[in-house]
């Protein structure tokens, strides 16, 4: 709010100095790392914003809107630096902010502080060593710190422990992010204690080309409040497809907000999930080819809050050719 109104003053009168103590007290409220180079708002336990954000989600809407407010104002650059390398260090692996307002209010401030001037305009020179051995140097010129650089490391990562150096040459405070893709066995974590819980059933799973298989997906808000926004990704398997009229019925019957479905997954939309009522949603696939496979698990998570998630173990499956 205090961000907010910051902004609101200068709109009225970019130079306005009745924004300054404001400014100051915003500041004031900031977090930082141990280092001193990042600053970042904490949304704080069990708080949402006014489009549901909370946990990481809710931080980075207020980071955001926090930075904004101090370029905007002309305050402290180096608490507004801190604050845009907090957001940078906070991209998920596909590059955004895991929700789209949180995306939508960490790109505006990435981009409101581009043509500002905040010291960090010189060339850099990033050195990347795997295992103690030199991979790659990046030499990024001054006019083009905003380009994303990217290297793949997957022919290198064989079987073992490895160690990675990332080493900025310039101390300029580069940002950068590791993301690493990996394969695990299913476990079964149905039964944990979180805010949220998903169950999968298929009521078979050997069955011929052409046969249905009813899958019966239930989701439950194990807190005492009502969870707003609640996404589940139900797998489509391999050689399946999904009777979609079986969703037109759960959406008509309002048990559901609207769903899509894609090539892999039904992704449906909840606008909100009652404590303690088990939401049942049954549904079709039909067999299209002879396969053998282990069907992805399903996931259920709050699309404003993705810390709060939870996920079934996949399931064996097989197709036999149609008699």
């Amino acid at each position: 709010m205090l961000a907010l109104v910051i902004r609101a003053i200068l709109a009225i009168q970019p130079d306005a100095a009745q924004a300054r103590p404001y400014l100051q007290r915003l500041e004031a409220m900031s977090r930082r790392s141990e280092d001193g180079k990042l600053a970042w708002w904490d949304s704080g336990a069990g708080r949402r914003t006014m489009f549901y954000g909370a946990g990481q989600s809710g931080s980075i809407e207020m980071t955001a809107l926090a930075a904004l407010a101090m370029i905007e104002g002309r305050a402290s650059p180096a608490t507004t630096r801190g604050a845009l390398a907090w957001l940078v260090a906070q991209k998920d692996a596909c590059g955004t902010w895991h929700s789209t307002q949180a995306t939508v209010l960490a790109l505006k401030a990435l981009l409101a502080g581009t043509d500002r001037p905040l010291g960090e305009a010189r060339q850099r020179q990033i050195d990347v060593t795997l295992d103690g051995k030199p991979v790659k140097t990046f030499t990024i010129p001054a006019d083009q710190g905003e380009v994303m650089q990217q290297m793949s490391l997957s022919a290198q990562l064989t079987h073992g422990s490895h160690r990675l150096e990332i080493t900025d040459r310039t101390g300029a405070a580069t940002g950068y992010q590791a993301a690493l893709t990996y394969h695990v066995p299913g476990i079964d974590r149905t039964e944990e204690a979180g805010p949220l819980t998903i169950r999968l059933v298929y009521d078979k799973t050997t069955l011929a080309v052409d046969d249905q298989v009813q899958a019966t997906a239930t989701v439950t808000n194990r807190t005492a409040d009502v969870i707003p926004m609640v996404i589940l990704d139900l797998p489509i398997p391999p050689g399946f497809a999904m009777e979609a009229t079986d969703l037109d019925v759960l959406q008509s019957a309002r048990k559901i907000a609207k769903y899509q479905v894609t090539p892999q997954s039904a992704i449906i939309y909840l606008r909100q999930l009652a404590p303690s009522e088990p939401l049942e949603l049954a549904y079709r696939l039909r067999a299209t080819m002879p396969v053998k496979i282990v069907a992805p698990s399903a996931r259920a998570y709050e699309y404003y809050n993705p810390d709060r998630r939870a996920m079934t173990v996949p399931t064996p499956m097989t197709v036999a050719a149609a008699k």
